[in-house]
């Protein structure tokens, strides 16, 4: 199993088009998703952009309203400024500089730069009301997983992370929902979401 360094999360993983080649396991373009899903919301509630309905159906189960967010691996900052153009709290943390300096003026305040490896673990306890991810888990090796994940334990009221179990092995590190559920270490409570199916979630006891 691959895994990239920190210092390799730069425009060619992100944005290819900018730079002069693609890093093989990268996007070809990092950007919002202009787009409608009706497992997120109606097209008549619609915002038109995938991530902000995301994060619409989370206020509308009242897991963030008045909670304090933070969303780890937040690359670009879509979910924070989704978040806090309705009003939560929310911020991000994420070691590439280059994606951060792509957010959004107004949210790039809220986003820290930094390894989650070494930023989660000097956080104090329920430093957050809810910690959030998005395939960040996956790039992560076992090793670091025995370290973020008892973290994020210590500094999250509430977890709520995307996990895809079958998606590039040979950069992400793939386990079954079962081992997430009992073998990763997760407190009991933590929601897990297979891929984006929110409606669906997997709860470690």
């Amino acid at each position: 199993m691959a895994l990239l360094l920190p210092q390799e999360y730069d425009v060619r993983y992100f944005d290819p088009w900018k730079a002069d080649y693609a890093h093989v396991a990268g996007y070809s373009r990092y950007e919002k998703w202009r787009r409608v899903h009706d497992a997120f919301t109606s097209h008549q509630e619609s915002t038109g952009e995938y991530f902000s309905d995301m994060m619409k159906m989370y206020r509308v189960q009242q897991f963030l309203d008045g909670k304090k967010v933070l969303d780890v691996g937040c690359a670009k900052g879509f979910m924070v400024e989704a978040l806090r153009d309705m009003g939560v709290n929310a911020w991000g943390v994420d070691c590439s500089a280059y994606a951060i300096g792509e957010a959004r003026e107004d949210i790039r305040p809220f986003l820290i730069q930094a390894d989650a490896r070494e930023y989660l673990p000097a956080l104090k306890k329920n430093s957050f009301n809810v910690i959030y991810s998005r395939w960040f888990l996956t790039c992560m090796s076992d090793a670091d997983l025995a370290v973020v994940i008892p973290a994020m334990n210590n500094a999250g009221f509430l977890q709520i992370h995307h996990i895809w179990t079958d998606f590039l092995p040979e950069h992400y590190n793939c386990h079954p929902m079962e081992w997430w559920l009992s073998g990763a270490g997760f407190k009991r409570g933590t929601r897990l979401i297979y891929k984006d199916d929110i409606a669906n979630p997997f709860t470690v006891k």
